[in-house]
């Protein structure tokens, strides 16, 4: 299997020196998952938490939060992490899943080819070529908490450009209210889901050589939200609303391939991003332009270097809960980056080095530098380390932003005291050192292995300094304000591994396994006050595991499960549990595939992750069940 997000060119698998996890096409058709995140609980060393209805926290190695600040994502090499906040709106990205190829998921730094924020990992969605995707498809799924999901796709030749063209439109049913042991459920909690996406891809050969890709979508989405926040009057005030938000991207890209292996590329993306989140609204726009050059200066050198400007420009307008210090600002981001793969034994060992090199208005130049290298000693086994340095860069909301967390109590006459966090200009990038190791192999031809070892040191981590509380009269009611100040105050350590094996016992059954271990620990500095980011060693899972179990069956049905155990987050109070998902496919005729799918079967509610900072009431999550009808016309 050929991958391109470890290196920035297409190689084997099984020449990459780093943890890398591919979700292949008949992985994603055959999991029964209905969004990019539900996907994502297929690979070790990712935890994946769903909040509610539309929102999910989506983490690698450690510091799981609702906004993963430290794990970069792609979608065809357009990158949707949010510079406001840092991390991703999950439910922006409700993409059609058959349109996707493979999901390429680095686990650990790959911050030297993509740079800061690709810190702890990198998810890279590639989405089919134009060409393989001729002719129509319909699919639509109905269900209990999947309302409605409806897909329709239709792809063409005009002259020598393949496009396709295609629309989706989902309703998802809120979730429960968190419930108290012991007691039933409390009702649903506002947090229902809908989303509208319409969108393109062309894709044309020039020559042999040449190739040209254009794609482009728009969204549409809205979202219940049972919110709570601070009140500088009442103290605290719990309301139902709706958030909104929308969209539009175009992409394009030019690829230019010799017969000497040279190549050179070309690609630039605008977006613009729209959200009303009630308590801030934002609106957006994102230039990128991206030039990438690989080629052999020498023999035993196989080179990759690039450069690129990427600039982002807001305007927000904020409330008494949360808000930002200019409403408007404009931020630039400068890159370069380079990468020798050096042949030092032909077949045998390799090495390869390089670095990133970046400038911005929220950091001064940055330098990621790796070291890796591979030992291949036959065709079948492959033994890896590396040594990498990794930032964080801050987000806007870090050095701008201001928000409200929680009602604290209120003082002797009565005043309500509200805990605010609030952003400043000091804080700098988050900076890891990684060291990592691994094995990848077949072990038979049924059989195949991938192991990897870590072992991360984080310094500058952010944290929230206390200070002392002062009597606010900016909003027209008077209250009790009790800071804290974001800095970069806290360190730690985390070790821990993956293992996935891939077996087939015959050939119809094929059984997939999963398991990723974390020991993560956060030592705040000698003069730091923080209590809430220190708690981010306590936000994601020690142990979790996942087997799958694809069997082919006569008659063109197929059976699938998939088992997931999770260890308890002890941030959130949420129990260790155990989860089953399972699938019944049917195809009886080439052009039509039925398929009926249970989801979290195993409780009928269950709670996995809580929002962090901004208070929302917690929510479970239910068992499901959808049938599905995909039709190729």
């Amino acid at each position: 299997m050929e991958v391109t997000t470890a290196s920035r060119k297409a190689e084997k698998l099984a020449d990459v020196a780093s943890a890398l996890f591919v979700l292949r096409e008949e992985d994603i058709r055959r999991s029964g998952a209905t969004t990019l995140p539900e996907l994502l609980r297929l690979v070790p060393g990712l935890n994946v938490g769903r909040i509610n209805s539309s929102e999910w926290a989506i983490s690698a190695r450690g510091f799981n939060a609702v906004f993963g600040d430290k794990l970069l994502v792609l979608i065809d090499g357009r990158s949707v992490y949010t510079p406001l906040f840092g991390g991703v709106f999950w439910n922006e990205h409700d993409i059609p899943l058959y349109d996707i190829d493979r999901i390429e998921v680095i686990r650990g730094p790959g911050a030297t080819i993509w740079g800061v924020n690709a810190t702890n990992g990198v998810i890279n969605v590639v989405t089919k070529d134009a060409h393989r995707t001729k002719g129509g498809v319909a699919s639509v799924a109905v269900g209990t908490t999947d309302r409605v999901i409806a897909d329709l796709r239709q792809g063409s030749q005009v002259g020598e450009w393949s496009y396709r063209v295609f629309g989706r439109f989902a309703e998802r049913d809120e979730s429960n209210v968190l419930r108290a042991p012991g007691e039933q459920s409390m009702g649903g909690a506002n947090d229902d889901w809908r989303h509208t996406r319409l969108g393109f891809r062309a894709d044309r050969s020039l020559s042999p050589q040449d190739q040209i890709t254009i794609q482009g979508a728009g969204y549409y989405g809205e979202s219940g939200w049972d919110l709570v926040e601070p009140h500088p009057r009442l103290g605290q005030l719990e309301r139902d609303v709706t958030r909104y938000q929308n969209g539009t991207y175009v992409l394009g890209r030019w690829t230019h391939r010799r017969e000497n292996g040279e190549e050179v590329g070309v690609q630039f993306y605008f977006d613009r991003n729209e959200r009303n989140d009630v308590i801030l609204q934002q609106l957006r726009y994102t230039a990128d332009l991206e030039f990438q050059h690989r080629f052999a200066p020498m023999v035993a050198h196989d080179v990759v270097w690039g450069a690129g400007v990427r600039t982002h420009l807001d305007d927000m307008s904020g409330t008494f809960t949360a808000s930002v210090n200019p409403e408007s600002r404009n931020i630039n981001l400068y890159t370069g980056f380079i990468q020798d793969e050096i042949t030092l034994v032909p077949n045998l060992l390799r090495l390869v080095v390089g670095t990133k090199i970046e400038h911005s208005e929220l950091s001064d130049t940055a330098f990621q530098p790796n070291l890796r290298t591979i030992l291949t000693p036959t065709d079948h086994h492959s033994l890896w380390g590396s040594v990498s340095r990794a930032l964080r860069s801050p987000a806007r909301f870090n050095h701008d932003g201001r928000l409200a967390t929680h009602l604290v109590g209120r003082s002797e006459n009565n005043l309500p005291i509200i805990h605010t966090v609030i952003g400043s200009r000091r804080f700098d990038p988050e900076e890891l050192i990684a060291y990592e190791t691994g094995y990848r192999g077949v072990l038979s031809p049924t059989l195949s292995l991938d192991l990897s070892l870590f072992y991360n040191v984080y310094d500058d981590l952010e944290s929230a300094e206390e200070r002392e509380p002062f009597l606010n009269t900016a909003y027209g009611e008077p209250f009790i304000e009790a800071p804290s100040y974001i800095a970069n105050k806290l360190a730690g350590i985390s070790k821990g591994g993956e293992i996935s094996i891939d077996y087939r016992p015959t050939p119809p059954w094929r059984l997939v396994a999963g398991y990723s271990y974390l020991d993560l620990s956060l030592t705040p500095n000698d003069d730091s006050t923080d209590i809430i980011f220190s708690r981010g060693q306590y936000q994601s899972p020690r142990h979790a595991a996942f087997l799958r179990s694809l069997l082919d069956l006569p008659r063109d049905t197929e059976f699938d499960l998939t088992l997931r155990y999770v260890d308890e987050i002890i941030a959130f109070s949420v129990q260790d549990y155990w989860e089953l998902d399972v699938r019944v496919g049917w195809k009886p005729t080439k052009n039509l595939e039925l398929s009926l799918v249970g989801q979290n079967l195993l409780h009928d509610d269950h709670f996995e992750f809580a929002s962090t900072l901004v208070s929302t009431i917690p929510s479970e999550i239910e068992r499901a069940v959808y049938a599905k009808a995909v039709f190729r016309f």
